[in-house]
């Protein structure tokens, strides 16, 4: 069931982008909301491989985009740090929630890490 770091199959699937298995996955009744070591889910690994497609499929499937990992970070402060602009902007779509606070302080707004992304994230914390 487990791989590298406790990675279910759908976590894997969804870190190398594979849609098709991905759906097959969720069809079976897949856990999109299990964690990994780091307390991850499959949305984290979707983020990872910038596959807008796998992250609005696995929200349709009930993904909880707003999980916190052990650290208390989102997919969308990972996105936001490494400089995902698509990823960062298809959370903010589904309803990430910008405001919340990693284990270390920090916002997504923080760790923007291009000028597109904070315009995105200032744009979700005046609304």
């Amino acid at each position: 069931m487990y791989a590298h770091n406790e990675l279910t199959a759908l976590m894997e699937a969804c870190r190398h982008g594979w849609v098709e298995e991905v759906e097959a996955l969720l069809f079976l009744d897949a856990d999109p909301n299990e964690c990994n070591g780091d307390g991850n889910t499959a949305i984290w690994l979707a983020c990872f491989s910038d596959n807008v497609e796998t992250i609005r499929l696995l929200a349709r499937y009930g993904a909880n985009i707003n999980n916190q990992n052990n650290d208390g970070v989102t997919p969308l402060m990972y996105a936001a740090s490494a400089s995902k602009t698509h990823v960062v902007s298809s959370l903010l779509a589904l309803g990430a929630d910008s405001t919340l606070t990693s284990d270390d302080g920090f916002q997504a707004i923080d760790l923007a890490s291009n000028y597109s992304i904070l315009q995105m994230l200032k744009t979700t914390q005046v609304a």
